[in-house]
């Protein structure tokens, strides 16, 4: 991902909000739907600081949100703890790539990076938790 967009964000920041509170809901485990619930709080607020600090810094405008009219469809089906670590992973990642995009920004400041490190530490800290549940 070379260059991030108010897009990139939107659809980043949704789904894995919606991954994660869908996950909640259907997992048969109680720690996980434990894990998840928490989870879920946390990213949200840091996901709500990062995308308002990226505005307010002008890394992305406002109205590049107006352009996004929908959300993505999101299609998600319990499966296993195994396929909803592989999924947060490829979110995980996905946060990587906008990260090492944004980080070339020379108004990428401090405390946007400490947002996404935040946001890094809950899924380290999530992923951790499903990985041990076993």
């Amino acid at each position: 991902m070379k260059n991030v967009t108010a897009q990139n964000l939107f659809v980043w920041s949704t789904g894995i909000q919606n991954a994660i509170q869908y996950m909640h809901w259907s997992t048969p485990s109680y720690s996980a739907h434990t894990a998840l619930g928490e989870a879920y709080s946390s990213i949200s607020s840091e996901i709500d600081d990062l995308i308002e600090d990226a505005i307010g810094k002008s890394i992305i405008s406002r109205t590049d949100f107006e352009s996004i009219l929908t959300v993505p469809e999101i299609k998600y089906k319990y499966v296993n703890i195994d396929t909803n670590i592989e999924i947060l992973k490829t979110y995980k990642n996905q946060l990587e790539n906008i990260y090492d995009s944004l980080s070339q920004s020379p108004i990428f400041v401090e405390d946007i990076k400490d947002i996404y490190h935040n946001i890094f530490n809950i899924l380290n800290k999530l992923l951790y938790k499903l990985e041990n549940l076993k």
